[in-house]
């Protein structure tokens, strides 16, 4: 479930990412637009600067950091914890192909 959380949070970032990058371009800021690729904070910089414009991408840019750490850091703490799955764990008995 955790890992899902993980997951939703990645997808919802790498959309509010593309979306400001997107939004660097249209507004001609060719420098922006490519260092926020590369960059994530510089999507965050870039994003609060012009906020009128890119309000709801860096809101789900937020957002899906935010998300991601919850689900990965809940997720790796159930891990060690030993509360995995069982039906995820690796199987005793492995085959090799030839």
């Amino acid at each position: 479930m955790m890992m899902m959380l993980g997951l939703l949070g990645s997808v919802l970032s790498l959309v509010g990412l593309i979306w400001i990058v997107v939004i660097a371009f249209q507004n001609g800021d060719i420098v922006w637009g490519i260092v926020s690729i590369f960059c994530g904070i510089a999507a965050i910089i870039y994003g609060v600067q012009h906020m009128e414009q890119a309000k709801i991408p860096l809101g789900m840019l937020v957002a899906g950091i935010i998300l991601s750490v919850v689900g990965n850091v809940a997720g790796g703490a159930g891990r060690v914890q030993g509360n995995l799955d069982p039906s995820l764990q690796p199987s005793a008995h492995y085959s090799t192909v030839l």
